[in-house]
């Protein structure tokens, strides 16, 4: 009997060569053999190159296949990006029109043609109306809101508020048709039967607009440049003041009223610089196409004609901006953890 346990070490396993090796099959491991520390070792897995399974690469499963475009900066492409207000004075110029007069109830019936007429812009005619209020409908002006979504489209709310004015009474133009019971034809002078013609309280065109707003590069990346183009129309709500000879050689004279007189469509061309994105000078051209079907004159009866426009407005506006909550977050703008 011993006093001390002798412990006897372990021998070695031996690692049994694949199947494969230069030994032969007589020395394959068997089912009852152990498992080696080899056949556990993942470095030994050889995978030809291109032909990792998505198994392996979880990430690829979120990845765009080859050939597709890239995402938008927005999911939204129709997100309210910014709403900006403007006013711009406006000058106009119009082009000759044929206006018919009609009264019925003094006989009249003519039409007038190439009539001339011109803008006005002079804060002469700045007056109180009777309740006390001044009427500030001086100068010609054109006042927008429009909003303006993340893929450059947009909506404006637009008001041009014109002045049409038949100043030059002596020029001759043709008549033909009835004044006050009796036939007239030929060329006389527009004094002869106008006393006064002018939709000054406003050839008011009232249009929505579609618009679609172009980049162009800005002085300063803080700022924003663009060009914007637009098309619509809308009603036309007049004001006119007017004095035609009655048969009794006067010159009638009565209140008027703002009514809807008839509509128009425009396309328009804007220069819109946006300092600090916010700022707005503003610089455009419209050409206006406005049918007048109903223009009230004093003593009853009407006035119908068409005529072209052509509007420079430049002025100045203020822009809104909003964020686009839909946009994808950038990794690389967040704060580290």
């Amino acid at each position: 009997m011993t006093d001390a346990l002798t412990v006897r070490p372990t021998e070695p396993v031996t690692q049994v060569p694949p199947a494969s090796s230069s030994k032969g099959p007589a020395q394959a491991a068997t089912p009852t053999d152990p498992p080696t520390a080899a056949a556990f070792k993942t470095d030994s897995l050889q995978v030809p190159k291109g032909q990792i399974g998505l198994a392996s690469q979880p990430a690829a499963l979120f990845q765009d296949p080859p050939g597709k475009a890239a995402k938008p900066k927005s999911d939204h492409p129709w997100a309210l990006r910014s709403l900006t207000a403007r006013f711009t004075p406006m000058r106009v110029v119009y082009g000759n029109s044929t206006i018919r007069f009609q009264q019925p109830g003094y006989g009249t019936d003519v039409t007038i043609k190439d009539v001339q007429a011109r803008d006005r812009t002079s804060f002469e005619y700045l007056y109180t109306m009777p309740n006390g209020w001044p009427q500030l409908d001086e100068p010609q002006s054109s006042v927008g809101v429009a909003g303006t979504f993340a893929n450059g489209f947009g909506v404006e709310l637009n008001l041009k508020h014109n002045k049409y004015i038949v100043a030059d009474r002596s020029q001759s133009a043709q008549f033909d048709g009835m004044i006050n019971g009796q036939d007239v034809h030929g060329q006389k002078p527009l004094g002869d039967f106008v006393g006064q013609y002018e939709i000054s309280g406003g050839m008011n065109q009232v249009s929505i607009l579609g618009t679609k707003s172009l980049s162009l590069p800005a002085l300063s990346p803080k700022d924003r440049f663009s060009l914007v183009l637009k098309a619509g129309g809308g009603p036309i709500v007049t004001y006119t003041n007017s004095r035609l000879k009655r048969p009794d050689g006067q010159f009638e004279q009565g209140p008027q009223n703002y009514h809807v007189g008839g509509f128009s469509a425009l396309g328009e061309t804007e220069l819109r610089y946006e300092v600090r994105k916010r700022v707005v000078v503003s610089a455009s051209n419209s050409i206006s196409y406005c049918n007048i079907t109903s223009s009230q004159l004093a003593g009853g009866g009407k006035a119908t004609h068409s005529l072209w426009a052509s509007q420079v407005a430049v002025g100045v506006g203020y822009t809104f901006n909003f964020k686009d909550k839909h946009a994808p977050i950038d990794p690389a703008t967040q704060p580290s953890p």
